[in-house]
């Protein structure tokens, strides 16, 4: 299933990634024809990273429908702690 392949695909991404220091999958969930995944992710610079994408199927290959992100400096991090 190409779906679960492109998953598959980010959380080795994720995995292997020498930015990333850890990650938390919130949400994820797949169809033959769409998917969605969200995740948090701390980063070796100490910033937070959660991002979120939906996608569908188009053909054989996954497209990015709809995206979204938030990004906070270490320091931003650190205060609000």
């Amino acid at each position: 299933m190409v779906t679960e392949e492109y998953l598959t695909n980010i959380k080795t991404q994720l995995n292997t990634s020498v930015l990333i220091s850890s990650f938390q999958i919130v949400e994820e969930w797949d169809q033959p024809d769409q998917g969605y995944i969200r995740v948090r992710t701390q980063l070796a610079n100490s910033d937070f990273l959660e991002v979120a994408e939906y996608f569908i199927v188009s053909g054989e290959i996954c497209v990015t429908e709809r995206y979204r992100y938030q990004w906070m400096d270490g320091w931003s991090t650190a205060i609000s702690a």
